[in-house]
């Protein structure tokens, strides 16, 4: 019980670091924004790198708070026949579609790596000015479909834990 209590500590521990990592990006990309304005305008004398700086930035942002969405339950989602299902059955439901989107991101993380492996051999960079190598838009990939994983791991243990205490 003590391990399970500690992954889950662990858990909310690296959702609330991903929580502060977007914040943190979003401020980034709007003070960078706010002053490639004022170089523009009134210095005339914009960044180079402003903007691929924001597009970098909200690409991990999306990611990453695909992740922190999905560990709070609140992405979209059609359960009207499940809703409709006696609560043991429900139960089934989420167990069995939490197993089978555990087992769609393992696919997808394994597909990620092998893309991010690809394109840091072939060494190629993103255009623009900060001329990023093209496998750093992978890492936030990864990391959100690891997160979700975990996350995914966790409801259906619960899922089966509910069960057998219902039962």
């Amino acid at each position: 019980m003590q391990t399970v209590n500690l992954l889950l500590k662990t858990k909310r521990q690296f959702f609330r670091f991903l929580t502060s990592a977007c914040a943190l990006a979003l401020v980034v990309i709007f003070v960078t924004t706010l002053t490639q304005v004022f170089m523009r305008r009134f210095l005339h004398s914009p960044l180079e790198w402003a903007e691929d700086l924001a597009v970098f930035l909200f690409i991990w942002i999306t990611f990453l708070g695909a992740a922190i969405l999905y560990e709070r339950k609140i992405l979209i989602s059609i359960d009207t026949i499940v809703a409709l299902l006696p609560p043991p059955a429900q139960r089934v439901c989420q167990a069995a579609s939490s197993l089978i989107v555990l087992i769609s991101l393992g696919y997808l993380l394994n597909l990620s790596w092998q893309f991010m492996l690809r394109q840091q051999a072939l060494g190629h960079n993103l255009g623009g000015a900060l001329s990023v190598p093209s496998w750093l838009i992978m890492i936030p990939l990864i990391i959100s479909v690891a997160a979700m994983m975990v996350s995914s791991m966790v409801f259906t243990i619960q899922s089966f834990a509910k069960q057998d205490g219902q039962a």
